[in-house]
């Protein structure tokens, strides 16, 4: 170092990096590429995080004449309705010439699991994981350049559904603000198989009936107990401060001391006849069933009907508007591409299409969110099958068999770790090492049968590990989950 070199002014040399600052976050804010309306913007991608190198979900491009209506009948059954005048430049004008359309689906806990993309949604201050009846992204090119959907005349996408309930939502994931946004309740279009008409169905959406759970007075001689539930899955019951629960008469299987047992969950499920609850109480080590109804007093009875009455006419008005805004915008479109369609997928019973009206490109999911699996609570412990080593994953997924959701647990929750023992389950995780560790079904169930028999509180998990070098893409995938 020279230390012949005079001194600098520091409060001079202070101001002078200040001005730089200011004047690179000037040319910065100038320069960088201004987001236009359905615009995905770029920086956000690492929202998105693929956890697999180079396997994903891949997709499907089609070629389009943005000069007419398009209607593309997918592999799958889901058919992409296309106005002529759905793509709109960087100006904000119609695009004119071919367009490259991309449109990709994800329709298992696998494709989620490959996508990176979340499947939390935050409400009320609460944290819920998807459970999903499809999900799909769709974007556009003119060349290379992007284009934009237009929301005067939006791309309508009747994604075919395995998933034939009708208490799902339709969402779209804000890339900007790291959040799916809420849009509109689900409009089901039913039926079974293809369409064999020139045109696309108009999609008539029905009115869907509230079911609202009735409490009835209670039977003095009947058993009635209270436990803490869940005011967002019973909002109905949520009015009342002194709601029980019924024990139906007759059954044999019932004993009060159950019932005065300290046990670590209870469940609550609606039964379908809408008067009754089948209330699950569990353990690490037995769970007992029990149906019941809610009661309550002639006083509250009488305040629930009239918030009742008023709760399903404001349901009836907002449906109503929704379809009055659905009917301004659909058209009938001509069929100009058809791919092979895959019979597997749509000739089942459950089979219906689910209605989205794209007004910007990105990623649409139609969903009931969830909370986290219940039933029984272990401290989670995780270990290579190989060597038995302890591993410490930062995130273990898990799936159950027959539900159509992707549960993650990060590892501040491991000591918590909950599941339904109902259930048949499998948790995966992916190591440091490119490798992906399984649990499979049968060994889960080992494990906390194990667990049991020892009576021990902590669940040690050993994973089978595979290299995700043999992993080619996303079929090889999902056979090595067997999902």
């Amino acid at each position: 170092m020279n230390t012949s070199q005079p001194k600098v002014n520091r409060a001079k040399l202070l101001g002078t990096l200040a001005v730089s600052v200011i004047v690179l976050t000037a040319m910065y804010l100038f320069l960088r590429p201004k987001t236009k309306p359905g615009q995905i913007e770029q920086l956000s991608a690492a929202f998105i995080h693929p956890p697999l190198q180079g396997v994903n979900v891949d997709f499907a491009d089609y070629k389009i004449n943005s000069g007419h209506d398009t209607l593309i009948i997918c592999a799958s059954g889901t058919e992409i309705a296309i106005p002529k005048t759905a793509f709109l430049n960087k100006a904000g004008r119609a695009v004119e010439g071919d367009v490259r359309l991309r449109f990709r689906e994800f329709r298992d806990p696998v494709d989620f699991f490959a996508s990176g993309i979340p499947m939390t949604y935050d409400s009320a201050g609460m944290q819920y994981q998807f459970e999903s009846a499809g999900m799909f992204e769709i974007t556009a090119y003119r060349d290379t350049e992007q284009v934009f959907a237009n929301p005067q005349a939006p791309i309508q996408v009747n994604f075919a559904s395995g998933y034939a309930g009708n208490n799902y939502t339709i969402y779209y994931l804000d890339t900007l603000e790291r959040k799916w946004n809420y849009i509109t309740e689900d409009i089901v279009k039913n039926g079974k198989g293809r369409q064999q008409d020139s045109t696309i169905a108009e999609p008539t959406p029905e009115p869907k009936q509230t079911s609202i759970l009735i409490p009835v007075k209670a039977n003095k001689k009947a058993y009635h107990f209270t436990v803490d539930f869940d005011k967002h899955e019973f909002p109905e019951l949520a009015a009342f401060e002194k709601v029980q629960f019924e024990v139906e008469p007759g059954d044999k299987s019932f004993d009060p001391k159950l019932a005065a047992k300290n046990w670590s969950d209870v469940k609550l499920e609606r039964n379908p006849d809408g008067t009754h609850i089948t209330v699950v109480f569990s353990d690490a080590y037995s769970s007992v069933t029990f149906r019941t109804r809610p009661v309550i007093s002639a006083s509250d009875f009488k305040k629930y009907e009239k918030e009742r009455k008023k709760k399903i006419e404001n349901e009836e008005k907002a449906l109503k508007e929704s379809q009055r805004k659905y009917d301004e915008k659909r058209g009938i479109l001509t069929r100009i591409n058809t791919n092979e369609v895959n019979n597997d997928i749509l000739n089942t019973e459950e089979t219906v299409k689910r209605v989205f009206l794209v007004n910007k490109f990105g990623i649409w999911n139609s969903d009931c969110p969830q909370s986290m699996p219940t039933g029984a609570r272990v401290f989670a412990r995780f270990k290579s099958g190989l060597d038995s080593a302890k591993i410490q994953p930062e995130r273990v997924y898990l799936v159950e068999k027959g539900r159509n959701a992707l549960f993650s647990y990060y590892s501040a929750i491991f000591p918590k770790f909950t599941f339904n023992p109902g259930s048949t389950n499998i948790i995966w995780t992916v190591t440091g090492k490119d490798e992906i560790g399984i649990v499979n079904a049968d060994d889960f169930v080992k494990t906390i049968k194990w667990m049991k028999e020892h009576k021990k509180d902590t669940a040690d998990f050993h994973f089978h590990i595979s290299s995700t070098m043999v992993i080619k893409n996303i079929v090889g995938l999902k056979k090595l989950f067997n999902i």
